[in-house]
């Protein structure tokens, strides 16, 4: 796209380094200079252009499930994680999701070393209603109610949403840690829950120095008076 459109009229077109396909993305509407943050995450094989606004919504849900993966009773799990992974990847306002090596989704992690039943599930999105909205919204509701058939109760908190600058990635170790914030101090701007939303910070700070991923700046230029770039 040349630098004297505007924004708004053809989205974004990333290739994907991993499947050489191409990625749409069209999240920018303002027609002022800004940064564009091109992240390219090579394993989840998922590009995306984001202006960048500041801060993103980071949420993570653990759960311990009946019995191991690979057993009957977690069939209709197993069968359904991957269309309503795909289900977020293309819902308004996604961001990105965690993934462990494979690169399908997050079942390889064990967030607790002792638990071999724990799972964990952490995502970022664009704003909360964003995230509330494919939560509570979408195809992903009728899973959710079905969650007692293949994860047992927990009586402790296992959910916890919180501010991130726009890029960072959280690590398996920083989730854990908002929902041990939670358990041991109540919801608050440090960790909260749909329940009790908090609003993300006034400024941004710095980017993370730590994401490992792949970011390329691209300048977009202020459109002049006669509908030019600068």
């Amino acid at each position: 796209m040349d630098a004297s459109e505007t924004p708004t009229a053809t989205p974004q077109r990333i290739a994907d380094p991993t499947t050489a396909s191409v990625t749409e993305h069209s999240s920018w509407r303002e027609p002022e200079q800004f940064l564009k943050l091109v992240i390219v995450d090579y394993r989840s094989g998922l590009g995306h252009a984001e202006p960048m606004t500041g801060f993103h919504l980071a949420q993570v849900n653990i759960g311990r499930l009946v019995a191991p993966l690979t057993e009957p009773e977690l069939a209709g799990f197993v069968d359904q994680l991957p269309v309503i992974n795909a289900l977020a990847d293309r819902s308004p306002g996604f961001v990105w999701r965690m993934v462990d090596d494979a690169g399908a989704d997050a079942t390889g992690f064990r967030p607790d070393g002792h638990d071999d039943l724990l799972l964990i599930n952490c995502s970022v999105w664009e704003s909360v209603e964003a995230l509330r909205n494919f939560t509570y919204h979408s195809d992903h509701l009728r899973v959710l109610t079905q969650r007692r058939a293949w994860f047992q109760r927990m009586t402790k908190a296992y959910q916890a949403l919180w501010w991130v600058p726009a890029g960072h990635r959280p690590s398996v170790t920083e989730a854990m840690q908002r929902v041990a914030h939670i358990r041991e101090h109540g919801p608050g701007p440090h960790a909260f829950t749909f329940r009790d939303p908090h609003p993300a910070p006034a400024s941004a700070p710095a980017p993370h120095p730590g994401r490992a991923l792949n970011h390329v700046l691209a300048d977009v230029s202020r459109p002049t008076a006669d509908g030019r770039g600068s």
